[in-house]
């Protein structure tokens, strides 16, 4: 390589886990709230020697490990590529017959359940294709051939930690809402069909799994990436009451013309969140920006702080 490139020695798999020390025993990785709390606060810390999304840091130049590699497999294991193929394969298996059956002369893309939808078919794509490049480079021996000192992530890696960032906590936000707010799960205004299930629960489960089976980072600190989305849709939905886009299938009763319902064009998108009513609309968006999607990343944050724990554990035993 050139005098600026230095090919570094590979370092041990523990390398590949952050977090400290290595738990006493299986309960206390498994359950120790003290050093969850702990990981949470120090969050919000500037650490070096952690991965940044848009910064630099000497971590940054060890991206493969984090998407190359998983707890569950060993280093020289391509399971978790063909783990992530298989999670691109059924999204994108899955996105024609949903957008054909919902697409309603277009109002498909009104909802933020499609929004989040269509966004995780991008994540699993990106996340096969910088998977791939990960494999390669690390089974071409060329790890950490990069500038010494601290670096950048590839604009392609970057890309896919941001949707990362963006579709765990949103599809949990939508399965929340869904479930809660559109189609309480304690009194059911409807029975969800096959795609109503995929996409108001199992994708996020989806999501999930690819967090736990990798060693990919979910960071606290780019919880506004989500906020950013959730303010988005807000103004969208006030944009799209304001425009009078209303919905595909009528809100009103056309065989009762006083049913104090609105006219097609004026339905909102979500009857929880009806701009005709702007106090009650704003005080739901508050809620749910300042104090639901800021919850929605805790328990993310906390299922991946166990895993890495477990890895930890795993690699002292």
């Amino acid at each position: 390589g050139s005098m600026a490139e230095q090919q570094q020695p590979a370092p041990d798999r523990k390398a590949a886990v952050p977090g400290g020390d290595p738990p006493s025993s299986w309960c206390d990785a498994f359950c120790n709230p003290a050093r969850a709390c702990r990981a949470c606060l120090g969050e919000f810390k500037q650490d070096p020697s952690l991965m940044s999304l848009f910064g630099e840091s000497e971590e940054n130049a060890r991206w493969a490990e984090k998407f190359g590699t998983s707890p569950c497999f060993s280093t020289d294991s391509n399971a978790i590529l063909y783990l992530r193929g298989a999670f691109a394969l059924f999204f994108l298996g899955h996105l024609p017959p949903h957008m054909a059956k919902w697409m309603d002369e277009g109002y498909y893309f009104i909802y933020l359940t499609h929004w989040t939808w269509l966004l995780q078919q991008f994540y699993f794509t990106l996340s096969f294709i910088v998977t791939y490049q990960a494999r390669q480079r690390l089974q071409n021996q060329v790890k950490y051939t990069v500038t010494p000192g601290p670096c950048r992530l590839p604009v392609l890696v970057r890309i896919t930690w941001v949707l990362m960032h963006l579709c765990l906590p949103s599809s949990l936000l939508v399965m929340f809402l869904y479930w809660t707010l559109v189609n309480p799960i304690w009194d059911m205004t409807s029975t969800p069909d096959y795609f109503g299930y995929i996409v108001h629960g199992a994708n996020f489960v989806i999501c999930l799994l690819d967090l736990l089976l990798s060693r990919n980072l979910f960071r606290l600190r780019y919880t506004w990436i989500t906020i950013t989305y959730s303010i988005t849709y807000t103004l969208w939905s006030w944009i799209h009451y304001a425009a009078k886009v209303g919905t595909y299938e009528p809100c009103d009763d056309a065989d009762d013309p006083g049913d104090g319902l609105y006219p097609r064009e004026e339905c909102p998108i979500y009857g929880s969140l009806d701009w005709h009513n702007a106090g009650a609309a704003l005080i739901m968006s508050a809620i749910i920006v300042i104090c639901v999607v800021p919850i929605c990343h805790v328990p993310i944050f906390c299922c991946q702080h166990t895993r890495q724990q477990v890895d930890l554990k795993l690699q002292n035993v």
